[in-house]
């Protein structure tokens, strides 16, 4: 069996690149920085937005992979690859344990 070192940042009970099991849990940073991103103007349904949507594939440093998310606090014109970002959580009372316990990311603070 191989000694895998990669940190993945969803949970999945094997590691498709050698198929060694995954067991240990760690804990990721709230700071990352935007790998892609993509500006939406319609919603799902083909309706046009009043404001854009900015969604990115936010890249986490010694994570593997990536996570998509929306990004907040930013105007479609500042957003650039590589800008560092930081999440923003829901309020703890409104969170479940999931994926939409984050709001967003934002750019980081100076």
């Amino acid at each position: 069996m191989k000694n895998v070192t990669w940190s993945m940042f969803l949970h999945m009970i094997y590691f498709e690149r050698c198929f060694s099991e995954l067991k240990e849990w760690l804990e990721v940073p709230n700071q990352g920085a935007v790998h892609t991103f993509t500006i939406s103007y319609v919603d799902l349904g083909g309706k046009r937005l009043a404001e854009p949507i900015i969604v990115s594939l936010v890249k986490f440093d010694g994570v593997y992979s990536r996570l998509v998310h929306r990004l907040g606090k930013v105007k479609p014109e500042e957003v650039r690859i590589g800008m560092p970002v930081e999440v923003v959580f829901k309020p703890k009372a409104q969170r479940n344990g999931s994926i939409f316990d984050i709001k967003y990311f934002m750019p980081q603070r100076k």
